[in-house]
Protein backbone atom coordinates (compact mmCIF):
# COMPACT_ATOMS: atom_id res chain seq x y z
CA UNK A 1 0.00 0.00 0.00
CA UNK A 2 1.07 3.50 -0.75
CA UNK A 3 2.53 5.63 2.46
CA UNK A 4 -0.27 7.91 1.65
CA UNK A 5 -3.13 5.36 1.57
CA UNK A 6 -1.65 3.95 4.77
CA UNK A 7 -1.75 7.76 6.38
CA UNK A 8 -5.38 7.72 5.26
CA UNK A 9 -6.14 4.63 7.28
CA UNK A 10 -4.68 5.96 10.52
CA UNK A 11 -6.91 8.96 10.24
CA UNK A 12 -9.84 6.61 9.77
CA UNK A 13 -9.50 4.59 13.17
CA UNK A 14 -8.14 8.22 15.19
CA UNK A 15 -10.86 10.92 16.42
CA UNK A 16 -10.21 12.74 13.16
CA UNK A 17 -11.55 9.81 10.48
CA UNK A 18 -15.32 11.65 12.78
CA UNK A 19 -14.60 14.33 10.50
CA UNK A 20 -15.98 13.54 7.05
CA UNK A 21 -14.47 16.37 5.29
CA UNK A 22 -10.59 15.23 4.41
CA UNK A 23 -10.08 19.35 4.27
CA UNK A 24 -11.18 19.12 7.93
CA UNK A 25 -8.95 16.68 8.84
CA UNK A 26 -6.10 18.16 7.15
CA UNK A 27 -7.33 21.44 9.01
CA UNK A 28 -7.04 19.72 12.23
CA UNK A 29 -3.64 18.55 11.32
CA UNK A 30 -2.08 21.68 10.74
CA UNK A 31 -3.41 23.21 14.31
CA UNK A 32 -2.22 20.49 15.78
CA UNK A 33 1.45 21.02 14.03
CA UNK A 34 1.08 24.51 15.08
CA UNK A 35 0.29 23.58 18.95
CA UNK A 36 3.20 21.44 19.08
CA UNK A 37 5.76 24.50 17.70
CA UNK A 38 4.58 26.60 20.48
CA UNK A 39 4.94 24.06 22.96
CA UNK A 40 8.21 22.35 21.84
CA UNK A 41 9.78 26.25 21.51
CA UNK A 42 8.36 26.91 25.34
CA UNK A 43 9.89 23.94 26.52
CA UNK A 44 12.75 24.30 24.82
CA UNK A 45 13.43 27.85 25.89
CA UNK A 46 13.34 26.71 29.89
CA UNK A 47 16.50 26.83 31.56
CA UNK A 48 19.07 23.56 30.96
CA UNK A 49 16.89 22.96 27.63
CA UNK A 50 18.36 22.75 24.26
CA UNK A 51 16.68 23.21 20.82
CA UNK A 52 17.64 19.84 19.90
CA UNK A 53 20.26 16.59 20.58
CA UNK A 54 22.27 17.08 17.07
CA UNK A 55 25.23 18.88 16.04
CA UNK A 56 27.68 19.87 18.88
CA UNK A 57 24.36 19.12 21.20
CA UNK A 58 24.44 15.24 20.48
CA UNK A 59 27.37 15.11 23.37
CA UNK A 60 24.44 15.76 26.21
CA UNK A 61 21.69 13.91 24.90
CA UNK A 62 20.55 10.75 27.38
CA UNK A 63 21.17 6.73 26.27
CA UNK A 64 17.52 7.22 26.58
CA UNK A 65 17.38 9.07 23.22
CA UNK A 66 18.77 6.14 21.62
CA UNK A 67 21.66 5.13 19.68
CA UNK A 68 24.00 7.27 17.61
CA UNK A 69 22.95 7.58 13.68
CA UNK A 70 25.93 8.48 11.10
CA UNK A 71 24.78 12.42 10.48
CA UNK A 72 24.41 11.54 6.66
CA UNK A 73 22.15 8.77 7.14
CA UNK A 74 20.10 10.58 9.96
CA UNK A 75 18.89 13.53 7.62
CA UNK A 76 18.39 11.14 4.43
CA UNK A 77 16.14 9.09 6.88
CA UNK A 78 14.43 11.93 8.70
CA UNK A 79 13.84 13.89 5.36
CA UNK A 80 12.80 11.40 2.74
CA UNK A 81 8.91 11.04 4.00
CA UNK A 82 8.13 14.35 2.39
CA UNK A 83 9.01 12.80 -1.26
CA UNK A 84 7.50 9.25 -0.78
CA UNK A 85 4.49 11.75 0.62
CA UNK A 86 4.57 13.73 -2.75
CA UNK A 87 5.21 10.84 -5.10
CA UNK A 88 2.78 8.33 -3.23
CA UNK A 89 -0.14 11.32 -3.67
CA UNK A 90 0.93 12.08 -6.98
CA UNK A 91 -0.04 8.30 -8.14
CA UNK A 92 -3.54 8.80 -6.35
CA UNK A 93 -3.26 12.29 -7.39
CA UNK A 94 -7.07 14.13 -9.01
CA UNK A 95 -7.00 14.84 -12.77
CA UNK A 96 -7.81 18.51 -12.61
CA UNK A 97 -5.07 19.07 -9.54
CA UNK A 98 -2.33 17.86 -11.70
CA UNK A 99 -3.19 19.78 -14.82
CA UNK A 100 -3.61 22.92 -13.10
CA UNK A 101 0.25 25.00 -13.68
CA UNK A 102 -0.36 26.68 -10.78
CA UNK A 103 -0.39 23.54 -8.38
CA UNK A 104 2.19 21.57 -10.89
CA UNK A 105 4.52 24.74 -9.58
CA UNK A 106 3.75 25.04 -5.78
CA UNK A 107 4.47 20.90 -6.16
CA UNK A 108 7.76 20.95 -7.94
CA UNK A 109 8.94 24.02 -5.47
CA UNK A 110 7.91 21.42 -2.55
CA UNK A 111 9.97 18.75 -4.65
CA UNK A 112 12.90 20.72 -5.46
CA UNK A 113 13.33 21.80 -1.90
CA UNK A 114 12.72 17.96 -0.32
CA UNK A 115 15.44 16.49 -2.64
CA UNK A 116 17.89 18.92 -2.14
CA UNK A 117 17.62 18.59 1.77
CA UNK A 118 16.99 14.37 1.44
CA UNK A 119 19.25 14.05 -1.24
CA UNK A 120 21.80 16.42 -1.66
CA UNK A 121 22.43 17.52 1.29
CA UNK A 122 23.14 14.36 3.43
CA UNK A 123 25.76 13.70 0.39
CA UNK A 124 27.62 16.86 0.96
CA UNK A 125 27.92 16.59 4.95
CA UNK A 126 31.79 16.67 5.75
CA UNK A 127 32.24 14.85 9.00
CA UNK A 128 28.87 15.34 10.81
CA UNK A 129 28.67 14.08 13.80
CA UNK A 130 25.88 11.41 14.73
CA UNK A 131 23.16 12.44 16.68
CA UNK A 132 20.34 9.93 18.81
CA UNK A 133 18.19 7.52 16.58
CA UNK A 134 15.46 9.64 18.65
CA UNK A 135 15.94 13.16 17.07
CA UNK A 136 15.49 11.38 13.76
CA UNK A 137 12.16 9.42 14.70
CA UNK A 138 10.80 12.82 15.61
CA UNK A 139 12.34 14.45 12.58
CA UNK A 140 10.25 11.80 11.05
CA UNK A 141 7.20 12.14 12.44
CA UNK A 142 7.21 15.97 11.47
CA UNK A 143 8.27 15.10 7.83
CA UNK A 144 5.89 12.64 7.43
CA UNK A 145 3.12 14.86 8.62
CA UNK A 146 4.09 17.68 6.66
CA UNK A 147 4.76 15.69 3.04
CA UNK A 148 1.49 14.08 3.34
CA UNK A 149 -0.64 17.53 3.95
CA UNK A 150 1.30 19.88 1.74
CA UNK A 151 1.24 17.12 -1.51
CA UNK A 152 -2.60 15.90 -0.32
CA UNK A 153 -3.80 19.54 -0.98
CA UNK A 154 -2.17 20.46 -4.06
CA UNK A 155 -2.46 16.56 -5.76
CA UNK A 156 -6.38 16.03 -4.52
CA UNK A 157 -8.19 18.66 -2.72
CA UNK A 158 -7.35 22.29 -4.03
CA UNK A 159 -7.03 23.06 -7.97
CA UNK A 160 -5.56 26.77 -8.65
CA UNK A 161 -6.17 28.13 -11.76
CA UNK A 162 -4.22 30.60 -13.63
CA UNK A 163 -5.75 33.75 -12.28
CA UNK A 164 -3.40 33.31 -9.58
CA UNK A 165 -0.15 33.91 -11.58
CA UNK A 166 -1.79 37.63 -11.58
CA UNK A 167 -2.39 37.11 -7.74
CA UNK A 168 0.15 39.11 -5.61
CA UNK A 169 0.59 36.72 -3.05
CA UNK A 170 1.62 34.17 -5.53
CA UNK A 171 4.41 36.23 -6.91
CA UNK A 172 5.18 37.30 -3.33
CA UNK A 173 5.31 33.44 -1.84
CA UNK A 174 7.19 32.36 -5.01
CA UNK A 175 10.15 35.02 -4.45
CA UNK A 176 9.42 34.30 -0.69
CA UNK A 177 10.50 30.36 -0.65
CA UNK A 178 13.20 30.77 -3.38
CA UNK A 179 15.36 33.33 -1.36
CA UNK A 180 14.65 31.27 2.15
CA UNK A 181 15.72 27.57 0.24
CA UNK A 182 18.95 30.12 -1.53
CA UNK A 183 19.60 31.44 1.64
CA UNK A 184 19.64 27.98 3.05
CA UNK A 185 21.73 26.31 0.71
CA UNK A 186 24.53 29.13 1.12
CA UNK A 187 24.43 28.60 4.97
CA UNK A 188 24.85 25.07 4.29
CA UNK A 189 27.94 25.52 2.16
CA UNK A 190 29.37 28.15 4.71
CA UNK A 191 29.36 25.53 7.53
CA UNK A 192 30.86 23.19 5.48
CA UNK A 193 33.71 25.90 4.50
CA UNK A 194 34.41 26.19 8.46
CA UNK A 195 34.75 22.93 9.45
CA UNK A 196 37.08 21.51 6.64
CA UNK A 197 38.24 19.26 8.64
CA UNK A 198 36.96 18.64 12.18
CA UNK A 199 33.43 17.72 13.34
CA UNK A 200 33.25 20.56 15.71
CA UNK A 201 34.87 23.52 14.80
CA UNK A 202 35.20 26.15 17.58
CA UNK A 203 34.00 28.94 14.90
CA UNK A 204 31.03 27.69 14.36
CA UNK A 205 27.94 29.17 16.26
CA UNK A 206 25.35 26.41 15.45
CA UNK A 207 24.44 23.30 16.01
CA UNK A 208 24.31 22.13 12.14
CA UNK A 209 26.13 19.36 11.94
Amino acid sequence: RAPSMMFRSLLDITPLGEVKSETEQLRLLAIGMMISGAVSLLVTSLPGMRPGFYGRYTAEASLAWGVKVNANLAWFIQESPNLLMAVSNVFMSDKDCLESSVNQILLGLFAMHYLNRALVYPLLIRRGTPFPVGTVILAMLFCTINGYMQSRVLTRLAVYDEAWFLNPRFGAGVSLFLAGMLINMQADATLRFLRPSHPVNPRVSTPEP
